[in-house]
Parts: structure tokens; sequence; C-alpha cells
């Protein structure tokens, strides 16, 4: 993984400019989510061989993940970052030290804390340090930063390496606890009142407060204890237990992958703010740069700057935008014959603003609608880039009209059209009837002069008229520019019309003395016709009047017809307007009824409404003083509580301070109990030793009294054994003799049935063996 954050001997940090070069180019839009990686038992110092098994899950899950050891120039690396191609999850792993830690709790939107074997809560201690460490707004203390902690701190995953079996067992009944069942039964508080106890039990409260969302992952040792492979970083997944792999797997898709669902790991947020790819680097810049000035970071002041500074990049890529698309349009102004138009120079306007356009819609959409100091300082700069934009377009478009104006100049002062006032002369000497044909030769030579010059000057620009095509359309200024129109009609207005007008007082002047010449002989010409007329009237007065009189006639006749019919439709259109003016004062008067009725009805509901304008204000009035003293009381309250909680807390120092005392005094007692104890224990000891001493003295002499004893029983049994057997002895011989006798005085006696005969001699000696036991 490539370093993000270098730390200098002097504990500076510095931001690796490369790296984030590469997570930018790599980063996909949108939001942003971030996993730190904390391996728990590395110490500060710790190597990359001491810390090979942390590694060695790195490795199995990614081969890119791995953090070697980075010293360049007097500076060790303290946070890594990994991101895929297209991804919008980034990974950081960081030195487990204060300010890597720290770093990675206020970047990260998941923490991965890997871990050999059970979790040790020696090594989280850091954690009830936080918040002393970071603020969420400036003007919290500690215990309000301690309250709204836990909504900014990460999700909590541990990774428990090398664990066992065992852990899961479940006492008295056949089922298992499931990883989460386990790791919630690590913070089930512990009962007694000793200081270790009580301390273990704050940070349990501390630790399961501040990191509400939890989970746990267990993995088992990566080789078998027979395999004869040395654990290293990199071995093959082949030479590793399959459930090692197979629970790395696990790790790497639910909170590595880029296929992470967002239900584990959330975009990163900063108070309430979405992080995109361009954020992020302004707030690992702000965190470091907070470090290096020996200053608590404000999450708070690292969301406004973040967003300040958001805006600020947001418009000057819009403006950056603007003019790359702008300039883009316009051709290059090297000749005359490449002079933006004002058809080129608004299109290019446009499409420049359509190009900032999408640039503030996507900085709009960063920052969050509910922040009101965010809303108007987008609103603000978007006021400013507006006049930005009008001033650039306004530059560009007085400098094109310049170098338009200059070209247009110089093109016109290259034609000479014809002077009308060379033509007078020649129209002077032609006669009344040649002045009118005279004068058209003349004007439409100088049409075809001036439509020549115009031609020529219209040949300097390079007019495009695309025929067909729906992309492009005829542009008349191209080549020319804005002021070619505007130049040519100033060049016409100040000199052609000047001429003109200067040439058509001449003419008129040669018209008029025409004009005189042809009044005079028309005078003559009427006089002429005066004498001849009266001539005429002499002659042919009487059958003129006759002729008079018939016509006259005939126009009286005529007229009579048309008065009376006349008469008739005016006497119609007269009857018709009387019946539309009945009409019309029967509106009129409904109208006015309606229009009495509506001023009414507007008058109610005028009063209707200063009524119940003035009942809202009333009510207003009293709701702002509701609210006004609802809003004391509040404060009063809230000022009550502050300081119940004050007292609460001064209290509940106290009584730590004093159940610590207790506390002290009861491990006093109990250490002189347990040495009091311990006396007794030994003078037990002692005795006990004393005591198996002299049974064992006993037993000694018992046992050689019992062999003297036994020996001497041993002896005795023997001479009465001797003696029994002699008695024995002499008692067969007698019994002989009688069973002789008996023989004898058998056929004697002649007694009926067997004769009872005793047992041998061998079960006689048996019989007397049993009864010498015996006694």
């Amino acid at each position: 993984m490539p370093v993000l954050v270098w730390k200098h001997g002097d504990g500076r940090l510095e931001v690796d400019e490369s790296a984030m070069g590469m997570y930018l180019s790599k980063a996909a839009p949108g939001r942003v989510r971030v996993v730190g990686v904390l391996n728990g038992d590395a110490s500060v110092d710790a190597t990359f061989d001491a810390t090979k098994e942390h590694q060695l899950l790195l490795h199995t899950m990614s081969p890119a993940l791995p953090t070697l050891e980075g010293e360049e120039n007097d500076k060790n690396a303290l946070l890594w970052l990994h991101i895929e191609e297209g991804s919008n999850v980034a990974i950081l792993s960081a030195k487990n030290e204060h300010l890597g830690r720290l770093l990675l709790v206020l970047l990260s939107s998941v923490l991965v804390y890997s871990q050999d074997a059970e979790l040790n809560f020696d090594k989280l201690r850091w954690i009830t340090e936080l918040p002393t460490q970071l603020k969420i707004r400036s003007n919290q203390d500690e215990a309000g930063v301690m309250k709204d902690l836990a909504s900014v701190l990460p999700r909590f995953v541990w990774v428990a390496r090398n664990s066992k079996v065992k852990w899961l067992a479940n006492p008295g009944s056949a089922t298992k606890k499931t990883p989460m069942e386990y790791f919630d039964g690590l913070f089930t508080p512990e009962n007694g009142f000793s200081e270790a106890v009580m301390q273990s039990n704050a940070f349990k409260t501390y630790f399961t407060t501040f990191f509400a969302a939890r989970d746990c992952l267990m993995i088992s040792r990566p080789l078998e204890a027979s395999a004869g492979i040395e654990l290293a970083y990199d071995l093959s997944r082949d030479v590793l237990r399959p459930d090692y792999v197979a629970a790395a797997d696990k790790l790497f898709s639910r909170y590595l992958s880029v296929d992470a669902g967002e239900d584990l790991v959330p975009a990163k947020h900063v108070a309430g703010n979405t992080l995109v790819p361009a954020q992020f680097r302004i707030l690992v810049a702000y965190y470091v740069d907070a470090f290096n000035a020996h200053q608590l970071p404000i999450i708070q002041n690292a969301s406004t700057k973040m967003l300040q500074a958001t805006c600020e990049q947001g418009f000057a890529r819009a403006m950056e935008q603007y003019t790359h698309t702008f300039t883009s349009l316009l051709p290059a102004v090297a000749d005359e014959a490449t002079i933006p138009s004002s058809r080129i120079l608004i299109m290019a306007h446009l499409q420049g603003l359509r190009a900032a356009s999408i640039e503030v819609y996507s900085l709009s959409q960063q920052i969050p609608a509910t922040n009101a100091a965010a809303q108007a300082l987008l609103q603000e700069q978007l006021k400013q880039l507006h006049a930005n934009l009008e001033a650039s377009y306004a530059d560009a478009t007085a400098a094109s009209a310049d170098i338009s104006r200059e070209t247009c100049e110089a093109l016109i002062s290259t034609l000479h059209p014809l002077s009308l006032t060379e033509t007078t002369a020649e129209l002077a000497q032609r006669s009344r009837e040649d002045f009118s044909d005279g004068l058209q030769a003349t004007l439409l030579g100088f049409k075809s002069d001036l439509q020549h010059a115009l031609a020529k000057y219209k040949a300097g620009a390079t007019a495009r008229n695309h025929q067909g095509s729906s992309s492009s359309a005829y542009d008349p200024e191209a080549g020319l520019g804005a002021a070619m129109y505007p130049t040519l009609q100033s060049y016409l207005t100040d000199h052609i019309l000047g001429s003109v007008v200067e040439w058509g007082k001449e003419v008129l002047g040669l018209f008029e003395k025409h004009m005189a010449a042809a009044a005079e002989e028309k005078a003559e010409l009427e006089q002429e016709l005066a004498e001849l007329t009266a001539a005429d009237r002499l002659t042919d007065t009487t059958d003129r009047r006759k002729e008079f009189e018939r016509e006259l006639a005939a126009r009286t006749e005529e007229l009579s017809t048309l008065k009376s019919t006349l008469t008739a439709e005016l006497e119609d259109k007269r009857m018709d307007l009387e019946r539309l003016l009945l009409d019309l004062k029967g509106v009129t008067s409904k109208h006015e009824a309606r229009v009495a009725s509506t001023e009414k009805e507007i008058e109610r509901i005028k009063a209707k409404t200063l009524k119940v304008e003035e009942q809202a204000q009333l009510e207003q009035q009293k709701r702002d003083a509701l609210m006004q003293g609802a809003a004391m009381e509040i404060l009063n309250l809230e000022s009550n509580l502050h300081n119940e909680a004050k007292t609460l807390y001064n209290e509940q120092r106290q009584a730590l301070a004093k159940v610590a005392e207790l506390e002290r005094s009861l491990n006093g007692k109990k250490t002189a109990h347990l040495q009091s104890l311990f006396a007794l224990e030994t003078g037990c000891t002692r005795t006990i030793e004393e005591l198996r001493a002299a049974h064992k003295k006993d037993m000694a002499d018992l046992k050689t009294q019992a062999k003297q004893d036994i020996f001497m029983l041993k002896k005795a049994y023997d001479s009465k054994k001797g003696v029994v057997q002699h008695q024995l002895d002499e008692v067969n011989v007698l019994i002989k003799q009688c069973e002789d006798q008996l023989a004898m005085l058998e056929p004697k006696l002649n007694l009926d049935g067997p004769v009872p005969r005793l047992t041998t001699a061998h079960g006689t000696r048996s019989t007397q063996d049993e009864m010498c036991k015996q006694s």
C-alpha cells in the first residue's frame, strides 16, 4: 500500500501528494466509504517482521494490502492508503500510535481492529482518551464531546486471529455462541467494588457507548501445527488452512471489497455532510494541519472548511470550464479572416455557461440542503460567478469588437465608390427631355458601383453557409466580426449619405430650373387654351345647355331613388340601434347591479380580512409571547439542568473519590487479613508437619512392635502346635485301641448296621490345623 501520511523526526506530519493524486484518479465519483485497518498487537516501534501474522491476513485478502515499511529522508510512514480502480471504498491502515489511531478514527466509517487471541482491554485504553483529543463543535467541553462522540465514531469490527473453539462453548447447553454473542459477553459488567473492577466496568461502558455499531469475526490459525512451514506474510493461499482462507475471504467481501454492502460499510459523514473524493483531500489536509499546529481537531470546523474549499474549487472549476469551452469554440485571432462574429461569441458564451452550469450543479449536489450557512455561501459565490462570467464575456466581446472595427475600417478604406458630384456638370449640359434619362443612368451607375464596393467589402468576410446541415447555419459576420455591419452603417451614414445629399441638392437645383422653364411653357399653353375655349363657348352654348339639362334630370332621378333607398336602410338601422340600445341599457343595469353587489362583497371581505388579520396579529403576539416565555423557561431549565449536571458530576466525583478511599481501606484490610491468614496457614502447615513426623515415628514403632508380636505369636503357635500334635497322636493311639477292641467285641455283641469309623489322619490333621489357626 502506498504511504498517504508521513511523520518526520520532529513530529510534523506531511501528506504524500502522489498517493493522494493516485486516489483521486482511481476513486469513483459519488459518496466515499473509508475502511480503517489497525493492528492492535503492534507496538509503536514494531517492525514489519513483528507483525507478519497481521500482514499475512492482509496478503491473503489481497496482495496489495500489506503495509510495507516506509522510511525516507528522516520520515517514517504513519498512514497507508489503497483503493481499487473505479471503487468508492478506500482502505486506510495506520501505525498503532496516537496520531495514527486518531486519524483512522476521524477518517474511517468502519474500523477493522485486528488482534491475536482474546480481546485485550489494556490495549484499547486509548478509546477512553478520545473525548480529550478531539471536538465535534468548538464550544464543547469534554462532557459534551463524550455525549455526542458516538455519532461520529466508525463501526468497530473486531477480527480475532487464532481464535479458539472453546470461546464459543455455551456451558450447560449443546448449542454454541455466535461470535457476536461472545463479543457482547465480553462487555458484561462485573460484580464488585474494587478499583480494578470499577475501572474495567468504566471502560466497558465507554466502549459500548462510543461504538454502538459493532461486529466480530473470528479467524483460526493459518497453518497446521504439523505442516512444518515457517510463517511468512506472503504465503500462498494453497498452503494455508482452508478455514483460515474462507474466514479471510469473508472479512474481505463484507468490509474491504468494492461490492461491500452500504449497510455494513456506510458512506463517511462529516458533521452531517456526505464525503466525496475531492473533499477527502481537504479533510486529510485539515486534520494534518491541526496536528502540526498542536491543536485539537474540530469536526464541525473541518466540515466548514471542507465545504468552503469545495465551493471555491467547484466555482474555480466552473470558471475554468467556461473559459476552456469559450476559447475552444472561438477561432484563433492570428489574422483578420478568423475574427469571431457576434453569433459565434454568443454561442461560445452559451456553451461556456452550460459547462459552468454542469459544474455548479455537481457542486450543489455536494452541499447539504440542511446546512444553511453552506447554502448561503453557495448562493453568494454563485452571484460572484455570474458577475465574473458576464465581465469575462463583456471583455471578450469588447476585444473582439475592437479588432473587428480596425479590420473593417482598413477594408473600407481600400474601397472607392463612384463620386456623384462629378456627374452634376454632365447633367447640367443635358436638355430637359434628356434630364430624367441622364439622372436614371447616373443613379444606376452609382448603384452598380456601390454594389460592387459592397461585394468587395463582403468578400473580405469568410461567411460559411452549410446547406443541408442542421448543426451549422449561415453566419454573415464570419470573418469580419461583430463590427462588420455597424462599421458599414457608419461609413454609409457619414460618407456616402452626405455625398448623396449634397449631390441631391445640386440635382434638385437643376430640376427646379427645368421645372421653372416647364412652368413658363405651361402658362403660355394655358393662355392659348383659354383663348380657344372662349371662342368655342360663343358658338355652341344652346346645344350644350340642353344636353346639360337632360343630364341634370337623369342625375336628379338617380339621386332621388338613392335617397329613398338610403332612407329605408337608415330607418332599419335606426330601429336596430334602438333595440340594441335597450339591450345595452338592460345589460348595463345588470352589470351595475352586479358591480355594486361585488363591491359590497369586496368591502365585506375586506372588513372580514382586517378582522382576521387583527385576530391573527393578536394570536401571533400571543404565540410570540408564549414562545418567548417557553424559550426563557427552556433556557432556565437548561441552565438548571446544566447546574444540576455539574452538581451531580461533582457529587459523582466525590462519591468516586470516597469509593476509591473505601476501596483502598478495604484493600488494606484485605491485605492485613491475607497476612494473618498466611500466618495461620504457616502455623497450621508447621503443626501438620510436626504431627506427620510424630505419626510417622509412631507408625515405625508400631511396625517394629507388630513384627515382634508376630514373631512371638508365631513361636507360641509352633510350640502349641507341637503339644496339640502330641496330644492328637495319643488320641489316635487310643482310638486305634478302641477300634481294635470293638472289632473283637462285634461278633459277641452282634450289632446290626455298619460300624461308624473316624476320618483319616489327613482330615484330622487339617482339622487340627484349622483349630490352631483359629486359636
